[in-house]
């Protein structure tokens, strides 16, 4: 059975964010391989992109152009989400980076990852990461 992780955390604890911060975070954080995706595939599958005027369709001007922006957009992001795993813990980041980015549990990481740590410290640095993350994406806007 896996664990799930609550998305409430008192707002008396040090990493408090509240519980639709935390959903979007970790919905943000699981886009990851779309990313990396996007990135690795960039320049393979340039599409048009239309716009309907009134009844007729438009082809943009750029479509090369809309595609290198989400690539961009994608590095950024990608960015963002690995500084933010190494701010939390720079030796458990890869481990960290696996949980948020796969929904990979303890457990898992515990028995199959061989992860160094405690179920009480990874749970405070998960948080930790998810507070971190905030106040970096925030900061952005």
């Amino acid at each position: 059975m896996a664990t799930k992780i609550r998305p409430v955390v008192s707002e008396k604890r040090q990493y408090y964010i509240s519980k639709h911060c935390y959903y979007e975070l970790k919905h943000f954080c699981l886009q990851y391989n779309e990313w990396r995706n996007l990135i690795f595939s960039q320049g393979r599958n340039l599409t048009k992109s239309f716009e309907y005027h009134g009844h007729k369709q438009v082809e943009f001007e750029d479509p090369v152009g809309d595609e290198v922006c989400r690539v961009e957009q994608a590095k950024r992001n990608i960015k963002l989400v690995e500084e933010s795993a190494a701010c939390t813990d720079e030796f458990l980041k890869g481990y960290i980076l696996e949980s948020v980015t796969q929904e990979r549990s303890y457990t898992y990481l515990k028995l199959i990852e061989n992860m160094p740590c405690g179920r009480d410290k990874f749970y405070i640095l998960y948080h930790k990461f998810f507070w971190i993350l905030s106040h970096k994406k925030h900061s952005l806007l």
